[in-house]
């Protein structure tokens, strides 16, 4: 796997009591905890293929990576993302929290930040349809349609 960087300190961004943080491997286990409220929920919402833990698992294989926005003044992770370099992209396979309007901008420009400083050429997520709504007003396009069939 390529060596990936993490924050420097000039790529930290905050707003008001809200940083947005990427959590170094080693720190996974402890701050686990902290993220797996946010995980739960996104995936129960979801369409069923992953699990919180295989996101756990590939975070402590170094496989992706697991962001935090955390607000300083209440001590709490309001934001969650787990993410992964594939090929040339930066892909979000988890993103859940409370307070959205409070860390969107943080979270879209610090990701995007990082993403282009690892050598990634675009950003690509999955989500509900609810996410078009938000995502169309950051430059983001609807390019695939899921389709599933239960049985």
């Amino acid at each position: 796997m390529q060596h990936l960087r993490y924050l420097e300190p000039s790529l930290t961004r905050s707003m008001a009591e809200l940083t947005l943080n990427l959590i170094p491997h080693e720190h996974v286990k402890l701050v686990w905890p902290l993220a797996e409220g946010h995980v739960r929920k996104a995936i129960d919402q979801g369409d069923g293929l992953v699990t919180v833990e295989s996101h756990h698992d590939a975070v402590l294989d170094d496989r992706r990576q697991l962001w935090l926005v955390w607000d300083e003044a209440k001590k709490e992770c309001v934001a969650t993302f787990v993410t992964e370099i594939i090929n040339d992209h930066f892909f979000m396979w988890v993103c859940g929290g409370k307070r959205m309007k409070e860390w969107l901008h943080l979270a879209q420009e610090g990701l995007e930040r990082w993403a282009r400083a690892n050598g990634c050429k675009g950003m690509q997520l999955w989500g509900r349809p609810g996410w078009t709504r938000v995502l169309d007003a950051l430059g983001y396009k609807k390019t695939l349609v899921a389709m599933n069939k239960e049985f």
